[in-house]
């Protein structure tokens, strides 16, 4: 009998992680003798076609594949295409997609699912098609009947012992393919979380926490490093360990082997001499369940953590020298504008710790995914699943006020950049630099080759690595020169001619194309929410900040057009961190983009000086370009 199991296209932005779950499903099957090939999608262009040829060479008995919600609906497809070519062909499926949502198993050509850990539940799954025999009894199985109804078997026991599984099957799903596209890979050395958040599905199941020994977890390391020249990881576990002691005993014997190595850990287990053995053994990053800074939300997410913990933790790892990966989520059903802003108020006072700002997601198997079940929020559950689990509100808030609260969150995470203090820039020199000071470390550094250096994804601006610290700055200037095409330069042209010469209804319709264009010409953006303003329509001028701003938080005029939006929006709170904003930008800005170089740094902001004087001067008020001003590191 022939099995051909099969690793998802896991993500389409070249990031290329290994499977491991299906390679250790790989791995205990082959160990008990079964004739196995693996097929590694995410490394190929056209899956479809490589799935298709490869099929057709092994004509395979068993197709197994598995993995989370969000590659639905490539399991359906891939299903689809191997039963169309073998009618016969008895279909698996497994993983976080099939044990959050058992309802997913009827919306597919898969005859059957695997609940739970799949390891021993696929050997005896396959010694028993392999000789004809019943399944009926199989734990943990879901099984499609005859008439397509489904029956569920009794759950399997967890696996207690972890070190008794083998390595997955590295060599099987191209482990080194993987590590050649993208260096940072990860491993796991626990499954199970004895907490129970509520917006969280865990894949191994909720209360029991089981982990592989130490030994055993620098032995995998090892093996990585020997077959494969792997230089860092990332364990990806739930919790890396709830003890400090699991945490020494792991620094005390990685250290040797020399990588770089991030992890997950709760924020009350960390301490200043914790962090300082991790960063000593080759830590780098640490994750952290932050979520909220509001009790209430806190409680609600049954996080079982205080606002003082999260920021306790925050400030021990920032002062240690390690960089910290977490969220502020927004939308949990206890969610108002106030506990809102609780949170967004203290992110804005410490937006040196690099925290990311978002919206909960309702996944499948989650508690917060079962309430909206009940409360009819989600109607119809595989609908929901197809559409890639798209935003629900689950808060008791009105639409348009919940929608207004997000809006809010998106803004300031794409606005609100934490920006070095130039000294000195150059669009020519060294293809782009700057001299400037860092926000972290407080050193005079220089950056180079600006040029070639792409925007952040998440925010228009270039996000770089500090070269005297571990932390990074966001640059308050645009290199290369921002330009745009001679199509958007005639567009906006022509509705300033219209502006100036008195039609501004006129004036803002010529400019309703950057709307497709999502407002990247900041100009186009400022011009069109002034008139907005002018018309008494401030919701709507507002919009228009918001998305201009996505492209360019550098662009101080902006920022404070948001700010006055705000203001008449009736939002004093975010007018006035707009507001606070924009003076950081020009502060952050002044020494180097002067006078007498906007029209080469800048020749955006030049124009905004140019074609709006006014607006310059009054905007400008409390802020000298001629005079330095201090930015926390003395003048300049």
């Amino acid at each position: 009998m022939k099995i051909l199991l099969v690793s998802p296209v896991l993500d389409q932005s070249g990031r290329y992680y290994f499977p491991a779950g299906v390679a250790m499903v790989s791995s205990v099957l082959k160990a008990a003798g079964h004739d196995v090939h693996c097929l590694n999608l995410d490394l190929v262009d056209d899956w479809e076609q490589t799935f298709t040829e490869n099929f057709r060479r092994v004509c395979p008995d068993v197709l197994g594949s598995g993995g989370m919600t969000p590659s639905f609906g490539f399991f359906r497809r891939l299903f689809d295409l191997g039963k169309q070519m073998n009618p016969k062909l008895v279909t698996v499926l497994g993983g976080g997609v099939l044990g959050s949502e058992p309802l997913v198993l009827s919306a597919m050509q898969a005859d059957m699912g695997v609940i739970g850990e799949g390891e021993r539940t696929a050997v005896e799954l396959m010694d028993r098609l392999k000789d004809g025999r019943d399944l009926l009894d199989v734990p943990g199985l879901l099984l499609k009947m005859s008439d397509g109804a489904t029956h569920l078997t009794p759950p399997r026991p967890v696996i207690e012992d972890m070190d008794s599984l083998p390595l997955a099957d590295y060599q099987g799903f191209q482990f080194g393919e993987c590590l050649k596209r993208n260096p940072y890979q990860t491993v796991s050395t626990s499954r199970g979380c004895p907490f129970h958040c509520t917006f969280c599905y865990c894949v191994m199941g909720r209360g029991k926490y089981r982990f592989h020994s130490i030994p055993h977890v620098i032995r995998e390391l090892y093996y990585l490093k020997q077959e494969f020249g792997l230089t860092s990881i990332g364990l990806i576990d739930e919790i890396f360990a709830l003890k400090r002691e699991r945490i020494l005993e792991f620094c005390a014997q990685v250290r040797p082997l020399g990588l770089s190595w991030s992890t997950q850990v709760r924020v009350e287990v960390v301490d200043g001499d914790l962090l300082e053995q991790m960063r000593q053994s080759g830590c780098t990053l640490l994750f952290y369940g932050l979520e909220s800074m509001s009790p209430a939300i806190l409680k609600s997410m049954n996080k079982r953590l205080k606002p003082e913990q999260v920021a306790k933790a925050l400030e021990t790892t920032y002062r240690s020298g390690l960089r910290v990966f977490g969220n502020f989520i927004f939308g949990d059903p206890a969610e108002t504008r106030d506990t809102a802003w609780e949170t967004l108020n203290w992110w804005l006072a410490h937006r040196q710790y690099g925290v990311n700002l978002g919206k909960i997601d309702c996944w499948p198997g989650t508690a917060i995914y079962k309430q909206a079940l009940e409360k009819g929020i989600i109607a119809d559950p595989i609908g929901y699943i197809e559409k890639g689990c798209q935003l629900v509100n689950l808060t008791d808030m009105p639409r348009n006020e919940w929608v207004d609260t997000l809006r809010r969150v998106w803004t300031c995470h794409e606005a609100m950049i934490f920006p070095g203090k130039l000294l000195r820039a150059s669009a020519q020199e060294d293809d782009g630099m700057v001299e400037c000071v860092c926000p972290h470390c407080r050193n005079t550094v220089v950056l180079t080759g600006l040029n070639k250096n792409a925007m952040h994804p998440d925010r228009g601006t270039q996000r770089l690595g500090c070269p005297a610290c571990p932390f990074d700055i966001d640059l308050p200037l645009r290199l290369p020169v921002q330009t745009f095409s001679g199509e958007d330069a005639g567009l906006f042209d022509a509705a300033w001619e219209t502006f100036l010469a008195g039609d501004a209804p006129a004036a803002l319709e010529r400019l309703k194309p950057f709307w497709d264009r999502g407002w990247e010409h900041p100009l186009a953006a400022y011009l069109a929410a002034k008139i907005l303003m002018d018309q008494d329509d401030p919701a709507q001028a507002n919009e228009i900040c918001r998305r201009g701003l996505r492209h360019n938080p550098t662009s101080p005029y902006l920022l404070e057009m948001c700010a006055a939006s705000y203001r008449r929006y009736g939002d004093d709170r975010m007018s006035l961190a707009f507001y606070r904003q924009a003076l950081l930008v020009r502060k952050a800005r002044e020494c180097a983009v002067t006078p007498e170089t906007v029209a080469t740094l800048d020749p955006l902001e030049d124009a905004f000086r140019r074609m709006f004087p006014s607006d310059a001067v009054n905007l400008d008020s409390g802020v000298c370009w001629s005079k330095p001003l201090a930015f926390g590191h003395g003048n300049c």
